[in-house]
């Protein structure tokens, strides 16, 4: 289902595709399914990906950078970037 949906949206060829805890209810393969068509996407067609996770392990291994945020409306964060791939 999620697929078909994330399928539905880069068909719109969108810019930037912002999404909020996409792989919650996944199992493991699922997740890693679904951010393997995602990197794959972002890829082929140079989309920006705004993903919001509490998963900060997994976010990381496929993210050029992270803004991480402690609390609700709490200013102080923590941006790191990372090599692409890395």
């Amino acid at each position: 289902m999620r697929r078909a949906a994330l399928a539905g949206v880069l068909a719109m060829s969108p810019s930037i595709l912002i999404l909020d805890e996409p792989t919650v209810g996944l199992d493991a393969d699922g997740r890693a399914e679904f951010y393997s068509y995602l990197q794959r996407a972002r890829q082929e067609q140079g989309i920006t990906v705004v993903l919001v996770s509490h998963d900060m392990a997994e976010v990381a291994g496929l993210a050029d950078g992270v803004d991480e945020r402690e609390g609700k409306g709490d200013r102080r964060h923590q941006q790191r970037d990372f090599e692409p791939g890395g």
